[in-house]
């Protein structure tokens, strides 16, 4: 749907004045929404503006509406979320008047959903009067997006109204007198008596009409819908600002602080300076370079000699230097070029590559110390990393907690000499593709090179629930490989299974979904002292 023009399409710059906003006033609290489906580059953007994790959220999990939107704010999330999804009031027969729901829930609600024609059309329902299927009425969708019914049929000609009787004043001329102030005898009201008088008026309630708006008098049927179609479910915004409730909550809150320019055409996902992540031949994402310039960029369109809108986009031309491991902490690798570990010292490269594309790119690099030619990577708050066990050939996420090093001692470049220490929650794969769990099992980390390379991830739902991407081609060749750059590993080939070999029908992977065998992971939970049912990912 849309223009799908990105980040800094015409439709979506509204971003931007966003964060003018933001520095301006410097609120305690803000809430942003965007579309589920938008292009991971577009959400690193808007990730790294706001420095918060996105939350993704299906507003059908607690309303009878499908909704999937990502909401990023600096409000803690929302421990856990209530087991709505099939209870009888968030279904779309709780919403209807006079009719059968032929499906438990209705579609997304959208500005398009009345076109004739339209992929938007949603759901038909059947009248218990007529006994023929109907398409859901407009007060309908209020109750089913939390508003009371009515709430949008308001008045339309009123607004028409005020503003030609304001254009009239402004256009009578006005003519500059000199009045001197004369002394009032009445004592203005002190604060205390304005607060007294004050009515309290409940926000989602609308104005009560003297007499009901007539068919001529309020808005039409489609303006109705494009109001519904740009608002927001009420029951998905009290659930996410639900922690406010809290005292101690709302006492921990920080006025935000927006460094540097909000100005759109200055800001991008990738500025020069930044250190990005690419995937290496194997696909792990612990290929490392720092970005020299960016010039051209896929949300720009070449002017059209009519001038009318085109949608060819300029080409992406990205220089950057590659970062290389330095030789001590490539000792143990079998393929230096592919390295297992993805945390380390890494010199500069003085030879310019360049991309044309976003697919090499994993994500940018924010845990890094830099030196004089050289960086320092390492596992950083708040971060998903893979852990490689190079016994058990197998792999598992964990959550950073928390994380320390000194800086005094990465110059010297020795391998397990940099201070680091780090504290990890294990996450554990639950039944959903890609979804983790935050566990209470905490493991201590004091050397970086079971560390293979960092994760991209978001929330799902709720606190503890992540959205750890790794699935795909490249990370199914990023296990294979993991078992071919383990020093000490002979390829099991024909004669030992007496069959095709392992690693190229996946086998040893366990499929599209990675699952170990059941005797590994009693192996992987003996070698690192954790439950064998919390370590998912096998090599």
């Amino acid at each position: 749907m849309g223009k799908k023009e990105g980040l800094h399409g015409s439709r979506s710059k509204l971003f931007f004045d966003l964060l003018r906003v933001l520095k301006v006033f410097k609120p305690k609290w803000f809430l942003v929404e965007n579309v589920a489906s938008m292009s991971w580059v577009d959400r690193e953007e808007i990730t790294r503006h706001l420095k918060v994790a996105p939350m993704e959220l299906d507003s059908q999990e607690i309303t009878a509406s499908k909704r999937r939107r990502l909401y990023w704010t600096n409000i803690p999330h929302p421990p856990r979320l209530p087991r709505l999804r099939d209870h009888p009031s968030t279904s779309l027969q709780s919403c209807l008047e006079g009719a059968l729901a032929l499906e438990q829930k209705c579609g997304v609600i959208l500005c398009s959903n009345l076109y004739k024609g339209s992929t938007a059309r949603l759901e038909l329902v059947l009248d218990n009067k007529t006994n023929k299927l109907r398409y859901i009425k407009q007060t309908e969708v209020e109750v089913l997006m939390g508003y009371p019914k009515d709430y949008t049929n308001v008045v339309a000609h009123e607004t028409k109204g005020r503003t030609e009787q304001a254009e009239k004043v402004l256009k009578t001329p006005v003519r500059a007198k000199s009045v001197e102030p004369k002394p009032s005898s009445v004592t203005p009201p002190s604060s205390r008596q304005l607060r007294k008088n004050r009515k309290s008026q409940t926000f989602f309630v609308p104005q009560v009409w003297e007499t009901k708006p007539t068919r001529q008098d309020s808005l039409k049927d489609i303006d109705r819908w494009f109001l519904l179609g740009n608002t927001f479910s009420v029951q998905v915004i009290a659930y996410l600002t639900s922690p406010l409730l809290r005292a101690e909550v709302r006492s921990h809150g920080k006025r935000v602080n927006i460094v540097g320019s909000v100005k759109e055409e200055e800001l991008s996902a990738m500025e020069p300076g930044d250190v990005w992540a690419l995937f290496n031949e194997y696909g792990r994402p612990n290929w490392y370079a720092v970005i020299e310039s960016r010039t051209g960029d896929r949300f720009s369109a070449f002017p059209d000699a009519t001038g009318k809108r085109n949608v060819t986009k300029l080409p992406l031309k990205i220089e950057m230097k590659y970062l290389e491991m330095t030789p001590a902490y490539l000792k143990e690798e079998v393929d230096e070029w592919n390295p297992q570990r993805g945390s380390g010292l890494l010199k500069l490269r003085n030879v310019m590559d360049i991309q044309d594309n976003w697919q090499a790119f994993s994500h940018r690099v924010t845990s890094y110390v830099k030196l004089e030619d050289s960086y320092f990577v390492y596992p950083g708050n708040d971060e998903v990393w893979a852990v490689y066990n190079g016994e058990t050939l197998s792999r598992y996420f964990v959550y950073v907690s928390e994380s320390t090093i000194s800086s005094d001692r990465l110059r010297r470049g020795k391998p397990g000499q940099e201070g680091f220490h780090a504290r990890c929650l294990l996450l554990q794969k639950t039944a959903e593709h890609e979804i983790f769990l935050k566990t209470s099992t905490m493991v201590e980390f004091t050397d970086l090179q079971p560390f293979c390379f960092r994760v991209p991830f978001y929330i799902k739902h709720e606190a503890n629930l992540l959205k750890v991407e790794v699935s795909g081609v490249k990370s199914r060749q990023s296990m294979r490989a993991d078992k071919d750059s383990t020093a000490g590993y002979e390829r099991r080939g024909k004669k030992d299974l007496g069959g095709p070999d392992d690693d190229e029908d996946g086998d040893l992977i366990g499929g599209d979904l990675d699952f170990p065998e059941d005797n590994d992971a009693d192996r992987i939970g003996a070698a690192t002292g954790t439950p064998g049912s919390i370590e998912m990912m096998s090599g």
